[in-house]
Parts: structure tokens; C-alpha cells; sequence
């Protein structure tokens, strides 16, 4: 039995309702967790899950909000709520929210990446422009940039120095499948066809969703000859 007073256990139950599909006992739980304790980080966060989940991405985004108010170094947060304007067409409160994150983390390259692709949505070409050119100058900080990052560098054709930087990085990532596959596109664009070949055979025999995955990178950045050269279908 829940403690009526202990707003964690209520957070705890909603969440695990939630994993189990059934969002509407879930929020039951998880609006009497905030009832008790108006500062619980994780019940605001596990809100805007659920109404994300059923669709509602006004509320999902206000629950989101809250938690950044109080927990404002909650990164991926920023581009969940990002995302729920972007769903509602709100592209600029999408911007709002990434240029936030960017006051709070500077160094995001995801946070420029996303930002610069509501620019384009927006037409803001200069502020769009301005961006890649600090991403061009800048090196992944985390690993959820990296990618990011590397697909700035391939759109300015910056084929090698992807290539190394992708390779010193496999020294010491535990995201090696990951990363390789970041290197298909530089290798073909350098003339390395049998290194590109012998790295997507790896990748297919033992991650195949880390294949499938990156297959919008290929079709953005590779032509058709190329990917047939590979088989990349």
C-alpha cells in the first residue's frame, strides 16, 4: 500500500503504469505525486511522457517546462519539448526552447544542429547559416553530438576530417557500431570502396538496427551508384 504522504512512491507507481500502457491511471498517480511535492522532478518529467503518448503535446509540453524550471541541466529535455511544438507547428517557441538550451549548454552541437533546422522551417537562412559555420569549428563534446556534427561536415564535404576524427574517437567509445557506420560515407567519398565494404559487412552480421538506422545518412549523402556499389538498397 502507498504511503499517502511519500510523493516518490505515487511517481514511482504512476511511472510503472505508465511502461504498461495505461496512461490515464498513470497520470492519476502522477498528479497526486506533484500534489504532495510541487518540486518532484521525475512526476513532471514521466507527465509529459504520458501526454506525449497520447498525442496531447500542448500539455506534454508544459509538464516539460516545469521540469526545466527546476532541473534546467536536464538536456535531452529541451529537445523533447522542441519536438512537441514542432508537432504542433509552433516553430518558433521550438526555437525558443533549443536557443534556451544553448544558453545553458553552449557546447550542445545537437542543440545548434536541431536549432538550425527550425531556422531553415522558419527561412531564416542567415541564422541557419551562422550555426553550421560554429558547428564547422567545433568538435563533438558529447556523443549524442556526434552525428550532428557529422553530417555538417559531410554537407561541406569535409570528407577526411570526418574520417579522422570518427577514428580517433572508436579509441575510446563503447559506440564503435555506431560510429563506424559514420565513416561509410567518407570512405566512398574519398575512394576507399573496399574499406566502406568491409565495414557495412561487419555492421550487417552483427548490428543490423544500427544499419537500418543510419540509412537516411546514406540516401542524404551517397548517390544511387554509390550505395549499389556497397548494396546499399
Amino acid at each position: 500500500e502507498i504511503d499517502k504522504n511519500y510523493a516518490p512512491a505515487y511517481e514511482l507507481w504512476g511511472s510503472l503504469l505508465l511502461e504498461q500502457g495505461k496512461f490515464e491511471e498513470g497520470i492519476r498517480y502522477l498528479d497526486k505525486a506533484i500534489e504532495i511535492d510541487p518540486w518532484l522532478v521525475e512526476a513532471y518529467s514521466s507527465l509529459g511522457e504520458a501526454y506525449y503518448n497520447l498525442g496531447d503535446y500542448k500539455r506534454a509540453a508544459s509538464y516539460w517546462e516545469r521540469e526545466i524550471e527546476y532541473a534546467p541541466d536536464n538536456r535531452f529535455t529541451y529537445f523533447m519539448i522542441a519536438d512537441a511544438y514542432e508537432k504542433m507547428g509552433s516553430y518558433e517557441k521550438a526555437a525558443e526552447i533549443l536557443e534556451t538550451l544553448l544558453d545553458v549548454d553552449e557546447k550542445s552541437i545537437l542543440g545548434m544542429y536541431e536549432l538550425s533546422e527550425i531556422y531553415e522551417k522558419l527561412g531564416d537562412n542567415e541564422k541557419k547559416e551562422a550555426l553550421e559555420k560554429k558547428i564547422l569549428n567545433s568538435k563533438p563534446h558529447y556523443t549524442s553530438d556526434i552525428e550532428a556534427w557529422a553530417r555538417i561536415q559531410l554537407k561541406h564535404g569535409n570528407y577526411k576530417v570526418v574520417e579522422e576524427v570518427i577514428n580517433e574517437l572508436m579509441k575510446t567509445s563503447n559506440m564503435k557500431a555506431h560510429l563506424k557506420l559514420l565513416l561509410i560515407v567518407p570512405y566512398l567519398k574519398q575512394g576507399k570502396v573496399e574499406e566502406a565494404k568491409e565495414l557495412l559487412r561487419e555492421i550487417k552480421e552483427q548490428n543490423v538496427w544500427y544499419f537500418y538506422g543510419k540509412k537516411e545518412l546514406f540516401q542524404e549523402f551517397l548517390s544511387r551508384e554509390e550505395m549499389q556499389i556497397c548494396g546499399i538498397t
